[in-house]
């Protein structure tokens, strides 16, 4: 898919120029260098005076060597596409069904509002991202805009209509009402993928909740909690320095003044060019990478069981105690070694987790550790099996260095996990599979 996907990609030699940037293969494969070469097949880097080439199909992730992204100050609105980007803008408008966004560098786009999933004005707030989050994954049959309310937030459901930079000129009951974006934390769209709207953004059905993104952590999954990356058609995520995440169904490069340029087309027709400069990152793991957090392990034989026998066990407790996925029982990420993880799952002793493996992948990947909140305590028996095989088994103590786990898993069809006492009872057996992973 991705070689027809990508052959509208012209050869092309690169300049060489301050863009560095630092290339990863789903086999584990790694090289830091400048871009030389980008064609229909692949990607070649300078690599200290020789020249490795990765190939799209292989290639997991391309990442810009450079300073840190602008601060987020400089974001005004951030706007969710139907096809999974996410854009940083300085501003949004709509007028007559037309949505016009100004972004970095003075950039203006036009495009239908029926491809807007929603549109949250200002940078992220840690006391409502979770409020924010629970209001666009909810099925609401129409349009909302989302109200602050002190310390939270709330939503009216109507229709939405032309959107200034002072209004928000809203349908409530028949009457229009011209609202200051000021009160707002932003509105969401009702109508589905690839419908059309009417003049003014007027819903059909909503669309599904979308699938989670490779970049956990960013700022831009920080917006609220709107993921990207869920299309089928996308070949690619680019990342670029002001935030914005754009899914790629095609993408071309253009040579020029330091590196050139990327042309990135969306499966929702949006087209930009960036600079080579702005890049952040690229990831190609699209189908290539599956997170554990992602899977659901199967209820009838997964479990929890506690050191002393409760009988009956209360619900509460089975709750407290159930797996925690991309986050720690104790923090909203997963550290281990003094490094915070995005992406993982934090079990406690005794957990038994079973998962039904999708097809074609070959190798299972994580960074195993007792979670740093506990010290030095903790002591645990990790085993996993694929299809009843011994793939692996150790004792993992706390304050001992993390664990790279690299198991072939080619032909697997069924993946358990045990996390089981060891020699200190229960007390503080909390084990974090860090970047749990499985890859082609």
């Amino acid at each position: 898919m991705i070689g027809s996907l990508l052959a509208a990609l012209a050869t092309c030699v690169v300049a060489a120029g301050p863009a560095v940037f630092h290339a990863r293969a789903v086999d584990g494969r790694e090289a830091v260098g400048s871009i030389a070469a980008w064609d229909a097949d692949g990607v070649t880097l300078e690599v200290e005076g020789r020249r490795e080439t990765f190939r799209f199909d292989q290639l997991s992730r391309l990442v810009a060597k450079r300073p840190a992204a602008p601060p987020i100050r400089r974001v005004a609105v951030w706007i969710a596409l139907r096809d999974g980007s996410l854009l940083a803008a300085r501003q949004y408008e709509v007028e007559q069904g037309t949505a016009r966004l100004l972004l970095r560098k003075g950039r203006r786009v036009e495009l239908p509002v029926d491809r807007v999933r929603w549109v949250r004005f200002g940078p992220p707030n840690p006391d409502v991202d979770a409020q924010w989050s629970e209001i666009v994954e909810a099925d609401a049959p129409g349009d909302l805009i989302v109200v602050r309310r002190g310390e939270a937030i709330d939503f009216i459901e109507g229709i939405l209509h032309d959107i200034t930079p002072e209004r928000v000129h809203f349908e409530l009951d028949g009457d229009r009402l011209p609202v200051k974006r000021e009160k707002l934390e932003g509105v969401v769209y009702a109508h589905a993928p690839g419908a059309g709207a009417e003049p003014g953004g007027r819903a059909g059905q909503p669309a599904g909740r979308a699938a989670a993104d490779g970049g956990a952590g960013s700022v831009a999954n920080k917006v609220a909690g709107a993921a990207v990356g869920n299309s089928d058609d996308a070949v690619a995520v680019v990342a670029d320095a002001a935030g914005s995440r754009f899914v790629a169904a095609r993408l071309a490069w253009q040579a020029g003044q330091q590196g050139g340029t990327l042309q990135c087309a969306t499966p929702g027709g949006l087209e930009v060019q960036l600079a080579l400069s702005e890049i952040v990152s690229i990831d190609f793991s699209q189908g290539k990478v599956v997170y554990l957090s992602d899977l659901d392990w199967l209820p009838n034989e997964s479990r929890w069981t506690p050191y002393f026998e409760l009988d009956p066990l209360p619900d509460s407790l089975r709750a407290y105690f159930a797996p925690r996925r991309d986050r720690g029982f104790d923090a909203p990420r997963l550290h281990v070694g003094g490094r915070a993880y995005a992406r993982g799952l934090s079990l406690q002793s005794r957990t038994e987790l079973v998962y039904r493996l999708p097809e074609g992948f070959r190798r299972f990947e994580a960074i195993v550790g007792i979670d740093d909140a506990h010290g030095e305590s903790g002591h645990v028996q990790l085993l996993i099996e694929g299809d009843g095989q011994l793939l692996y088994s150790a004792e993992i103590r706390g304050g001992e260095a993390p664990v790279p786990l690299k198991l072939n898993i080619d032909g697997v069809r069924r993946l358990r996990i045990v996390v089981d006492f060891a020699g200190d009872l229960d007390v503080a057996d909390c084990l974090d599979l860090c970047e749990a992973r499985l890859l082609k």
